[in-house]
């Protein structure tokens, strides 16, 4: 069925409902302004949008005057009140509650108090992209001036969603060819390095009486293992959301860590995670790296726990052990770990966590054992 719209003051409110959408390509930013939109123009309780997010199910992508938005709900094929207005041609309407509906957005409506929903298909060339739905909470079902309204709205809204959707593939489609030139980069360059490594060590074993050498060779190793990391963290930074780039990163090396050792360790975030920028994630990676090193060398440790804490202007990291702790007052040891030549590794991580405006404090537990605290600030979040 078609429904006309006859009220010029309806057709205006449709424009201006309609006005500024055209230029949104994010589906996101679409349903959502779109949502808001048509709850306005419509006038009811609850306004929703869902999308064909598959084949064969519904997704929510926008809800207005619900106390609690169904955002992410999905209906499978058949089932619920947006399915339903693609197998019929009319706009059809459910009185709530209506346990036939099977429907998580009908549910929802029904407990806020909606009595009745009323829901239409949004189309484009043949093809369904998703549904409207509109309810209200008084006795009578939406008449048919709403159903006009809604009707012309999802006309609207069709080629707007057919384009957004079509992006959104097309964004899915780059990702995922990203994420193979950068599987194919690795596996060339890592390996190529990695072989570089094994090389090394075995140089090393046949150079035992050439102390000079063992130490270019060392160098040379180290040089290349850092930069098969940076690589990997590159990789892992454009792979994964910003936010949690920098957390999976260090409970990777947590794992390989123990794995290695056969010391037990864990790994373990509080707070909220933030992107952070490459220069402390590069910090943050060198602070795990160290302490874990000098667990695994120097402390007889049976476990280790790295606690990386996000606060509201800043990170730290906290890297404990239950092993011998230190064998020097705190105050003779700042510019050097056990085991190793003064100046080297601790100090050299004290400089680059201080050039970041953040501190280093390395002392013995309380409990026994030893841990090594660094703070660092981060930039004001958006």
């Amino acid at each position: 069925m078609c429904y006309m719209v006859t009220s010029i003051d309806d057709v205006r409110n449709l424009v201006a409902a309609a006005r500024g959408l055209s230029g949104l390509v994010d589906l996101d930013a679409l349903t959502t302004r779109a949502g808001r939109r048509m709850h306005a123009l419509i006038g009811l309780d609850i306004a929703a949008i869902s999308v064909v997010v598959r084949p064969d199910e519904l997704s929510v992508a926008s809800v207005e005057g619900l106390p609690e938005a169904q955002v992410g709900a999905r209906s499978p094929r058949g089932r619920g009140l947006g399915w339903r207005a693609f197998e019929l041609d009319d706009t059809p309407t459910a009185s709530l509650p209506d346990s036939t509906l099977d429907d998580p957005l009908a549910a929802a409506a029904a407990q806020a108090g909606i009595r009745h929903l009323m829901a239409c298909p949004v189309e484009f060339g043949g093809a369904p992209l998703g549904a409207l739905y509109v309810g209200t909470r008084t006795e009578n079902q939406p008449d048919l001036r709403v159903a006009a309204l809604l009707w012309e709205f999802a006309a609207s809204l069709g080629p707007l969603m057919s384009t957004a959707l079509r992006v959104r593939k097309a964004g899915e489609s780059a990702v995922l060819t990203e994420r193979a030139r950068i599987a194919h980069q690795l596996h060339d360059t890592a390996e190529q390095l990695l072989f570089g490594i094994s090389l090394s060590a075995e140089q090393i074993r046949e150079s035992v009486d050439d102390p000079a050498e063992i130490i270019v060779l060392s160098k040379r190793i180290e040089h290349d293992a850092a930069e098969v990391s940076q690589r990997l963290r590159g990789a892992m930074h454009t792979l994964l959301p910003p936010r949690d780039a920098l957390v999976v990163a260090v409970r990777h090396d947590v794992e390989r860590f123990s794995a290695r050792s056969r010391i037990a360790a864990e790994a373990v975030v509080l707070g909220t995670p933030v992107a952070s920028p490459d220069h402390v994630d590069e910090v943050v990676a060198s602070v795990v790296s160290e302490g874990l090193h000098n667990v695994e060398r120097h402390s007889d440790a049976s476990s280790v726990m790295v606690t990386l804490t996000y606060r509201p202007l800043g990170l730290a990291v906290l890297i404990q052990d239950d092993g011998r702790g230190l064998p020097q007052p705190p105050a003779t040891i700042a510019a050097g770990l056990p085991g190793k030549s003064r100046g080297l590794g601790l100090s050299s991580l004290r400089q680059r966590v201080r050039a970041l405006g953040g501190t280093l404090d390395l002392r013995n537990g309380e409990d026994g054992g030893a841990s090594l605290l660094v703070t660092l600030p981060l930039p004001d979040q958006p």
